[in-house]
């Protein structure tokens, strides 16, 4: 039997009759929940170890975890740096980019250019070959004329100096036949046709003459050396034959001092391949100097020509002066 309860918690001081075998169950089912509780203890007691250590564990995984954030924070800050610098870099090297294909493009148009002008030159050194082919040519066939020029002028000189003989030894015959009136006719036709003579020779040394000097003009390359000789002023120089006249002269001096002997001709101007010796460069003093005329400097004119001054000019060096 069971106690009734409610009056137990009303008066609890009062003694109740309990039997046996519920003390016994009561006993029993207090031994089974002490179990239980000292389970329930240990239980419990593991778990606060349990919790303990997990707490422990994540605080410390909580420290490596914050110290792994912080140093991936600072490798990441790292990281933004390099890559703010490595985009810098980039901007920096498509500039520098930019600029050489500038730069490429400008010395590809040069290159162009170059070639161009290397082309033009090209072109224009074989035109400047051509030309001076034609010039030489031209030049060759210039002085053959001239040396032809110069012979004719060398054998009308040799005719002047063989008529100036001859009209020697006319006017010693006239000298000797001067008493004689009868003949004075004759010697005037020969002296007239003398005279028209020497007239033709100093027209055709003068027209020669002039045709050196044009040649001279024209050679595009070298100076022309000067004609053997100034034939229109040799004969002008040279003395006319006293023609006689119709009544016999009064006696004077000798015939042979009354007559001049023909001036030598003038030496020939040095050739302009090796120079005259005996000239020599004031400036460098080489002896390969040609004697020119100073076109710059007229004299007079003679037989209907000018005669200009002389210059001397150094192949070495190319200094002139004046003679």
């Amino acid at each position: 039997m069971e106690p009734e309860w409610e009056k137990v918690k009303e008066k609890p001081e009062k003694g109740y009759k309990v039997e046996g075998y519920y003390l016994l169950n009561q006993i029993a089912k207090i031994g089974d929940l002490e179990k239980e509780l000292n389970t329930e203890k240990t239980a419990k007691q593991e778990a606060e170890e349990k919790i303990k250590g997990l707490e422990t564990r994540m605080e410390t995984q909580t420290q490596t975890l914050g110290a792994s954030i912080q140093a991936q924070g600072q490798a990441i800050d790292e990281l933004k740096k390099q890559v703010a610098q490595l985009n810098s870099e980039k901007q920096e090297l498509g500039t520098e980019k930019d600029e050489l294909s500038k730069n490429l493009k400008s010395l590809q148009d040069e290159n162009e250019s170059s070639k161009e002008e290397i082309t033009k030159l090209k072109t224009s050194a074989e035109e400047l070959s051509n030309s001076n082919s034609a010039v030489q040519t031209k030049l060759s066939d210039l002085e053959s004329q001239l040396s032809e020029k110069e012979t004719q002028a060398t054998q009308l000189m040799h005719e002047n100096d063989d008529l100036m003989t001859e009209i020697s030894k006319l006017e010693t015959k006239v000298q000797q036949l001067e008493g004689s009136s009868q003949k004075s006719d004759e010697f005037e036709q020969v002296l007239n046709d003398k005279d028209s003579t020497i007239k033709d020779l100093s027209s055709q040394i003068a027209q020669l003459n002039e045709e050196i000097e044009q040649l001279k003009v024209t050679s595009p390359v070298h100076a022309a050396p000067p004609p053997p000789a100034k034939s229109g002023a040799l004969l002008e120089s040279k003395p006319k034959p006293s023609r006689p006249s119709a009544f016999p002269p009064t006696p004077s001096a000798p015939p042979a001092a009354s007559r001049a002997e023909p001036p030598p001709p003038p030496e020939s101007g040095p050739s302009a391949a090796g120079g005259k010796e005996g000239f020599r460069c004031p400036k460098c003093s080489a002896t390969r100097v040609v004697e020119e005329s100073d076109r710059s400097k007229m004299l007079y004119i003679a037989a209907g020509r000018p005669i200009y001054a002389k210059k001397r000019r150094c192949l070495k060096c190319n200094y002139e002066w004046a003679v």
